[in-house]
This record gives structure tokens, sequence and C-alpha cells, in this order.
């Protein structure tokens, strides 16, 4: 394996994808996965191995909260397998807003990382918008 294709594979991939509409609210969908760790364990079989502290990783990282009555905005709707698919909903403008900057100035990857590693995933993962031109016509609408 060349040494390009095996960094690749040792890197972990979150893949997002964004739907929504009016104002409803967007649903970003994420994928987070990464191949092999250095020990030869899959991002899916630690999640499933460490699910309750993945998970709390997870929402720790995207989840945000305004104040200590308010619902998460972005919140995590739901946390499932396949790697690990993570379904996130913006509630408001706002909101979707301030998580598309966490993602373009990578904070949200970063946060993802550092949660990760508290419980032990310790490998590097990238952050993709699939939809990023659906998100660009709502972010310069207007």
């Amino acid at each position: 394996m060349r040494a390009g294709a095996a960094a690749a594979a040792a890197r972990g991939a979150v893949d997002v994808c964004l739907s929504g509409g009016a104002f409803g609210g967007f649903k970003f969908s994420l994928k987070i996965d990464n191949p092999w760790l250095a020990a030869g364990i899959a991002i899916g079989t630690f999640y499933i191995a460490n699910k309750a502290l993945s998970e709390r990783a997870i929402r720790n990282a995207l989840q945000q909260q305004t104040s200590p009555t308010a619902n998460a905005d972005p919140e995590v709707t739901s946390i499932s397998t396949g790697s690990i698919l993570v379904q996130l909903q913006c509630h408001t403008e706002e909101s979707i807003f301030r998580f598309t900057d966490d993602i373009d100035s990578k904070k949200a990857k970063y946060r993802l990382e550092e949660e990760l590693a508290r419980v032990g995933f310790r490998e590097e993962i990238r952050l993709i918008v699939e939809n990023k031109e659906e998100l660009e016509i709502f972010r310069y609408a207007g």
C-alpha cells in the first residue's frame, strides 16, 4: 500500500449531508468514518464497544445549548452504526449559520476529535459537507 493511501486509511472521515428548507430547520447527516485505527480497529467497532461514551462525546461535540432551559440547537436527533451515523437538526437560521461557521473554521472537527479522544479514540478525522451547494445558496440568498 502506498504511503498516501495508508495515511488516508488511517484518517477518519465525517461526511455531512444537508437537507431542509423554508424554516422547519435543516438536518445534517454526518458519517464518522475511520477504516482502521493503528491497532486495526475500525471506528464502527470502537463505537459499538463504547456506545454510551461515544454517543456522549458526539453530543458534547456537536450540540449547543444557549440556556439551561432551552433545547439544544443544533440537536443530535439520532446516532447509529454503519461507521457512525449522526442526524443533527438545526432548528433556527442562527444555529445553521453557527454550525456551518464551525465546519468552515474546523471548530466542529476539532471538538469532535477532542471529545472522542476523551473516550479513547485518538485518530484524526476529516469533515466533509456533501451538499455544499445547497448550503451556499441558503447562506447567500437575499
